[in-house]
């Protein structure tokens, strides 16, 4: 049985993982996986460093592709890893050292303070507020 299989055989079968969600870590990781041999040629788990995980993080980036997105491919072939560390697969993790992309957050709104004057004089406080 190959690597991936297993990986694939224990989530699903050990970490009740839903098919869906077996599915989307199976082409996180054909994906880095065909990238790899893009750069590489044949490529095996431990052929996996921190440079090219970057690469393909700036490649996923350049397709457009959102952090959210981009950091839940990263998730997978991590948990990916860990269980080849595990296993003694791979003597060393490739994405130790790797982060994914921040998230963007929308700047807050606010009002200016001419706006806020005239909600405050618009509102009606009754009779004996005190504030």
């Amino acid at each position: 049985m190959l690597l991936t299989d297993s990986f694939l055989d224990y989530l699903l079968h050990e970490r009740n993982y839903s098919k869906g969600t077996v599915e989307y870590y199976r082409a996180d990781i054909l994906e880095l996986q065909r990238f790899g041999e893009e750069m590489l040629g044949d490529l095996t788990p431990s052929d996996v460093d921190a440079e090219l995980v970057r690469e393909w993080i700036a490649s996923l980036m350049d397709k457009g592709l959102a952090s959210n997105t981009i950091n839940r491919k990263l998730s997978s072939i991590r948990t990916y890893y860990k269980f080849l560390l595990r296993r003694g697969e791979v003597a060393v993790d490739p994405l130790r050292k790797v982060t994914g992309p921040k998230k963007k957050k929308p700047l807050p709104v606010f009002l200016r303070e001419g706006e806020m004057n005239r909600l405050l004089d618009d509102m009606d406080f009754g009779e004996g507020f005190e504030g």
